[in-house]
């Protein structure tokens, strides 16, 4: 997670099994805006050429840092389709309530370090 997204300080596995993961990350606080962090329920299923990755928010008991702001992931996901050697598409969804007050000029950032995070996968 931290070679995609340059703002995740922490992300670890608190408990895994085959078909999903459940995932704390903290993301740097920057300018104004603290540190938030955000417990997933991480699933993930191969078919074929296609493999489908999702996520969301969950109630997994972890006490995280108290100075962050719990954000919410309501709905995330990829599908990753292999079309060649060599060549991946990706469609990736993400529906995130980061929480707390937050600047418009730093939501727009944060949207376009997003767009960045996919290149960075690609």
């Amino acid at each position: 997670m931290k070679k995609i997204v340059e703002q995740v300080d922490i992300s670890e596995i608190l408990y895994s099994t085959e078909s999903f993961n459940v995932v704390y990350t903290k993301m740097k606080g920057f300018g104004p805006v603290s540190s938030r962090e955000m417990v997933v329920v991480v699933t993930f299923k191969k078919e074929g050429n296609k493999a489908y990755v999702g996520n969301r928010s969950c109630n997994y008991p972890y006490k995280g840092d108290p100075d962050s702001i719990r954000a919410e992931a309501i709905v995330a996901g990829m599908i990753l389709e292999k079309v060649t050697e060599g060549q991946t598409k990706l469609i990736s969804i993400s529906n995130v309530d980061i929480k707390g007050s937050v600047p418009n000029f730093i939501r727009n950032w944060l949207a376009e370090k997003r767009a960045e995070s996919l290149v960075t996968i690609e």
